[in-house]
């Protein structure tokens, strides 16, 4: 419900502070006053966009506060979802700077216009005059079927579990495009993968086969070689040895005078000692070595196999080649991975869509219910606001296709007069018409939404008379659900305000402005009266407001 509002250097308005109370409070004001800058500035803190033509001085700031209490579940859930620290006070700001940059605040914290968008409408319903043209989509049909149908938790329900089958559809579709693409490749990889697991390439094999093969190729030439090397080691002129033990004896017996020929002695003794070990090199070498025709023709084979997988894949080494096999073990997996992941995902949505067809067709029976019940409620009150002919009829048919409000295709049908055939609401009423239906509709509906506020912006354009006086008894009806704002040119419906407020505009220092007031008893007395005869008060259009305000 709103509480409070203050408007600063916004248009006409240099500076306004307006509080409202629970009830029915009229707006009314001679044309041009500035009724509609009242909604205009409330329609920035609701997440309108700003203008800097909005901004009456351009050297200040312009500011639109506005303050709500009695929160709803929605406004709870809001601050909750969004993580705006939560309050039963609530207040929406707006700011626009001289150099045109607007700011939006939720309980002084910056929120953005989306945010402040979703938060207002669950704070107020603001019907303008255009607003009669929500008749015409599909989303305020099914809103004033399930609102009065009690459907909005189980709607609420199948439209989550909705938005998840649009994900999964979403992803499921990927995945078959990938799938598709992937299969194209897979024989190929497939082929490719048994290719090199076949052959086997092992860590650095190629590198250990080549010197393999460079060994076995010459093993003539290296025997003979060891042979030679073998020779001189044991030949009668081969001393080398004996020689370096008998130098060594030498140089021990010396080398305890000195710290320089014990050194030496010492290089001496590794000589003989490295000497050792390289004929025992030698020696294990030439046992190593054979002539092996078969094992070189193997080698050779194994060589250029290795090789071709090498040319074939443009690897570098057995490495590379490694690591291609497991490339293409990944995309062969992921094949199947991605048929599995796939059907896993199907069976999900196959499973959900019968969950939404469990949902959608209660969501239809409690339609089909309510719709009789629903027509012959707005029909009655029709034919009170001078409509006596009126017929509506809610047709609903079931398809098998669902979509967010389930499988259902919903139509208002009308006909405002007798022999007239039913057609689409949207094509079969006047502008009049189409108020006073809208009227009804929202008066119904204020019994079960938990909306606090309604603001309605001349609902009541192409009424007069005694439909205006029952147009203004309904709309007093809703105020006893709800908060209700009517800016109003009919009289009937301004009488019936527990509160009444005039927009009105005076001229200060060469300037125009608006502003607003309240009206005790008397004010509204001449006020109604001049919205009977004009200015020109006639004693009995004075009367007749007075008899309007006692009923």
């Amino acid at each position: 419900m709103i509480n409070r509002i203050h408007i600063s250097n916004f248009l006409l308005i240099d500076h306004l502070e307006l509080e409202l109370n629970a009830g029915f409070t009229t707006i009314t004001g001679e044309t041009g006053a500035g009724k509609s800058i009242l909604l205009g500035a409330l329609g920035l803190v609701l997440g309108n966009r700003a203008d800097l033509s909005q901004v009456k001085n351009n050297e200040k700031k312009c500011i639109v506060e506005v303050s709500f209490t009695k929160a709803n579940e929605n406004v709870s859930g809001f601050f909750e979802r969004e993580d705006f620290d939560f309050d039963q006070l609530i207040i929406l700001r707006r700011e626009i700077s001289p150099s045109g940059k607007s700011r939006a605040f939720i309980n002084d914290t910056p929120a953005s216009l989306s945010q402040l968008k979703e938060l207002g409408e669950y704070l107020v319903d603001l019907h303008s005059q255009f607003a009669n043209l929500e008749i015409r989509k599909r989303s305020f049909l099914f809103f004033v079927i399930d609102v009065y149908s009690g459907n909005q938790k189980l709607l609420a329900e199948y439209q989550k579990r909705y938005e998840h089958f649009l994900e999964l559809t979403e992803e499921i579709k990927r995945l078959e495009d990938e799938k598709r693409a992937s299969e194209l490749t897979l024989d190929y990889n497939s082929f490719l993968l048994n290719e090199i697991i076949e052959v086997n390439p092992q860590p650095n094999e190629l590198e250990d086969k080549e010197e393999e093969l460079q060994l076995l190729s010459h093993a003539e030439e290296i025997q003979n070689g060891l042979k030679a090397i073998e020779a001189f080691w044991s030949g009668e002129k081969a001393n080398l040895g004996q020689d370096l033990k008998q130098l060594f004896v030498y140089t021990k017996s010396i080398s305890k005078y000195s710290s320089k020929l014990l050194e030496l002695s010492a290089r001496v003794e590794s000589l003989m000692i490295e000497l050792n070990d390289i004929e025992q090199e030698y020696t294990l070498a030439s046992s190593d070595v054979e002539i092996d025709e078969e094992k070189l023709f193997e080698l050779r084979e194994r060589i250029n196999q290795l090789n071709l997988m090498l040319y074939k894949h443009q690897a570098l080494n057995t490495d590379d080649l490694i690591s291609k096999k497991e490339e293409l073990e990944k995309k062969v997996a992921g094949v199947e991975q991605g048929r599995n992941i796939l059907e896993e995902l199907l069976d999900k949505r196959t499973k959900l869509v019968s969950e939404l067809a469990d949902r959608a067709n209660v969501l239809h029976q409690n339609r089909v219910k309510q719709a009789k019940k629903l027509e012959e409620e707005i029909q009655v009150v029709l034919h009170e606001l001078g409509m006596p002919h009126a017929k509506v009829t809610v047709q609903i048919k079931s398809s098998e296709n669902m979509d967010k409000y389930g499988k259902d295709h919903i139509q208002f049908l009308f006909s405002a007069n007798k022999g007239m055939e039913l057609q689409e609401i949207s094509k079969a009423v006047s502008g009049g018409e189409l108020s006073r239906f809208m009227l009804v509709t929202k008066s119904i509906l204020s019994r079960s939404t938990d909306l606090p506020t309604i603001i309605f912006d001349e609902i009541d354009t192409g009424i007069s008379g005694e439909i205006g006086f029952k147009m203004g008894e309904i709309i007093r009806g809703i105020s006893n659900e709800i908060q209700v704002v009517a800016i109003t040119h009919l009289p009937q419906v301004a009488a019936k305000g527990n509160v009444h407020l005039k927009v009105y505009k005076e001229d200060r220092e060469n300037k125009t402005f608006t502003s607003v007031r309240k009206l005790n008893n008397e004010e509204r007395i001449l006020e109604l009266a001049k919205m009977l005869s004009g200015e020109q008060i006639s004693k009995a259009a004075t009367e007749n407001a007075k008899e309007l305000l006692e009923n």
